[in-house]
């Protein structure tokens, strides 16, 4: 698939109910994010304890629509959905950064030209690897500025 926003703002759990690094869960609708709400209490229930952490946390709607890489490949293993692997981040710069740490890489393909994008078990031959941010090229100095040469 291709990487694109969304049409529609996502939705999340706020304030973030998880004790990992590993992101924040987006949601199509309120009520899969009310779903996935119900869940996380199933799971830290029946301790009030861990329930009471969970009494503040409530669905809200992301300020802007997000942006998506769905893998363009047959992958085995997915990463946040049940039908294959996808990438999901508030905006495009997040989801570069994600890319790259997942290793995924994107081949410009098709008539249209669309960024298609790959994770590392479907890399194909010709794809390269997602540009580094300008933080990146700046932490190594090779920092370019529009315009100078």
């Amino acid at each position: 698939m291709t990487i694109h926003q969304l049409p529609e703002p996502c939705w999340v759990l706020k304030p973030r109910p998880y004790e990992n690094d590993e992101g924040d869960p987006h949601y199509k609708t309120w009520h899969d994010a009310g779903e996935a709400l119900r869940e996380l209490r199933d799971e830290r229930g029946p301790d009030p304890l861990d329930l009471a952490s969970l009494e503040a946390v409530k669905p809200v709607r992301e300020a802007g629509a997000c942006w998506v890489a769905e893998c363009y490949g047959h992958c085995e293993e997915p990463f946040g959905t049940e039908d294959f692997p996808v990438l999901h981040a508030s905006s495009r710069a997040e989801l570069l950064d994600a890319m790259r740490a997942y290793d995924w890489v994107t081949v410009t393909g098709g008539i249209s030209g669309d960024e298609l994008a790959y994770c590392d078990m479907d890399r194909p031959e010709a794809a390269e690897p997602v540009p580094p941010s300008p933080a990146e090229l700046e932490a190594a100095g090779q920092m370019r500025l529009p315009g100078v040469a």
